[in-house]
């Protein structure tokens, strides 16, 4: 069986200072009832953005996390369709709960923050 690794991106300070105030990953959106993941692993913040078309570049990246780790599976695996002006192509999927973490990569700085 081949081991994935999923990774969550992050833009909004909201969902940052959750990440690091709670050490839990989940959507901030109020009206998401999904929070979604990527197979996708990218140091660049602006590919990561046309892989997975998210309206805004990224500035913090969650994970590895394992199939294992992701309770809740809501999307199984599909492509990130284009949006925002970005071609999409990832790979995406999501969950409906919340995963602890221990730390985050903040990708403008190459730091592992705890």
């Amino acid at each position: 069986m081949v081991k994935l690794d999923f990774y969550r991106y992050i833009s909004h300070p909201v969902e940052i200072r959750q990440v690091l105030d709670e050490r839990t990953v989940r959507t901030t959106r109020p009206r998401a009832r999904k929070t979604y993941f990527t197979t996708l692993r990218e140091n660049d913040p602006v590919i990561t953005q046309r892989k997975l078309s998210l309206p805004d570049i990224p500035v913090y990246r969650v994970g590895p996390f394992s199939t294992a780790e992701l309770p809740d599976l809501k999307v199984h695996f599909r492509t990130a369709v284009p949006a925002y002006g970005h071609a999409g192509g990832g790979i995406e999927i999501a969950i409906g709960g919340k995963i602890h973490i221990f730390g985050v990569y903040d990708m403008n700085s190459n730091i592992y923050r705890f």
